[in-house]
């Protein structure tokens, strides 16, 4: 790598953009838009919105306004008064940036380019431009004294002993990461893209239709039969509530906020916000409306009887639930495990949802289970956390008790 020129050090005293000439400023603006092409900025669209706008901040030496709430509220349009301590998203997205910048710089095809820093702890960037290579410089006009017998000997042996010693350090150094390199497991594996993709992730939950007062009470047909847990507000199916634990306690232990609303009170704008999980079926507007164009999707009337679709076999009837009889006289129910990119909001949308409440509890152990996920692993593609999917589940049913779902087919693309 050719010698870097002085770091040009933003500052809220004396914004260093003046510094630079026109052509310099130029090149910068050019390094800035290059570097989100790259495949290490791929992953979510924050990054590329922050960086860009930090960078042009700097350039036009507005560096007082590389604040949190400023960036938070001109970027990702929050209120001006929002709570930056509830909401970390642009600590979260800055640190995700300077990852990306350091994975960029590590390639040797980017170390001739303009370096464009983020230090921790700070919004202000730093440019380093590089300084041009010196002329070579000419032979030295006589050859340096040859190398002794004694020396040479004494330099194999130096260079045997530093040999030595970096194979002890190499050896340490795996003797200590070996535990941080243990494969991740299949459930953090499905999880990746989600995690990458928002630093927040929207769980939107079904409603089931209006039921009595009562605190709790059975529900005979439907899609929605089972236990209904009811508020003065709104109630929730409980087998929809048992799975919205199950993966908002999985999503926080990973460090990722969560944001919980009913399908009626969820928006699109809420959607394009980050990645969504939605969970339930027929009782989850959303549900239909971002799957409905995948392989395998619900359909069926819940007043007779409900199945799962699939568009290369549109005629098969064999995932279907016959809605007249006793729920506990079910033998059988079905869900369907979606994680997928949309391409109406451009983020991850996740599925959990079945025929019945069985099929939605089963898709929630599904997703939180790595012994479960397991099945899915053994006959995936390379590759196949990092690809969309669609996982139809099947879970056995004795007297109104589900069993261990098990995968009955699986699409990727």
């Amino acid at each position: 790598m050719s010698p870097e020129a002085p770091v040009a050090r933003h500052s809220q005293s004396a914004p260093d953009s003046r510094q630079f000439r026109g052509p310099e400023v130029a090149a910068i603006r050019e390094q800035m838009e290059r570097m989100p092409m790259s495949p290490l900025f791929s992953h979510g669209k924050r990054n590329p919105q922050l960086f860009r706008k930090i960078v042009e901040l700097a350039l036009e030496g507005n560096t007082d306004d590389l604040k949190e709430r400023y960036l938070g509220v001109h970027v990702f349009g929050r209120e001006s008064g929002y709570d930056t301590t509830a909401d970390p998203i642009v600590r979260a997205t800055a640190a995700d940036i300077r990852k990306r910048i350091a994975q960029y710089y590590h390639e040797p095809s980017h170390e001739e380019e303009i370096q464009i820093e983020l230090l921790p702890g700070s919004y202000v960037p730093e440019f380093r431009l590089p300084r041009p290579k010196a002329p070579a410089e000419s032979a030295p006009a006589s050859l340096p004294a040859p190398v002794t017998l004694p020396e040479r000997a004494f330099q194999r042996w130096r260079a045997a002993l530093w040999g030595a010693l970096a194979g002890s350090a190499i050896m340490a150094a795996a003797f200590l990461l070996v535990p941080r390199l243990a494969p991740k497991s299949s459930v953090d594996r499905f999880w990746a893209p989600v995690l990458e993709d928002s630093t927040r992730v929207n769980l939107c939950v079904a409603r089931p239709s209006p039921s009595p007062s009562s605190s709790t009470q059975q529900v005979p047909q439907g899609p929605d039969i089972g236990l209904v847990m009811r508020s003065e507000a709104q109630h929730v199916a409980l087998a929809d509530t048992i799975t919205l634990a199950r993966v908002s306690g999985l999503l926080q232990a990973r460090g990722v906020g969560v944001q919980v609303k009913p399908d009626a009170s969820t928006a699109l704008a809420d959607l394009r916000d980050g990645s969504v999980v939605l969970i339930g079926a027929f009782n989850n507007d959303w549900t239909t409306r971002l799957t409905g164009a995948l392989r395998y999707t619900f359909a069926g009337s819940p007043a007779s009887v409900v199945f799962i679709e699939d568009a290369k076999a549109p005629d098969r009837r064999d995932w279907a639930v016959d809605m007249s009889t006793p729920f506990d006289k079910l033998t059988n129910d079905y869900a369907i495990v979606t994680r997928a990119r949309n391409p109406l909001t451009g983020r991850i949308v996740v599925v959990a949802a079945g025929l019945t409440i069985y099929g939605t509890l089963a898709a929630g152990e599904f997703l939180t289970t790595p012994q479960l996920m397991s099945q899915l692993v053994r006959n995936a593609p390379r590759g196949w956390d990092g690809m969309n999917l669609q996982v139809v589940l099947s879970t056995p049913l004795i007297k109104g008790s589900p069993g261990s779902p098990g995968i009955a087919a699986v699409h990727y693309w």
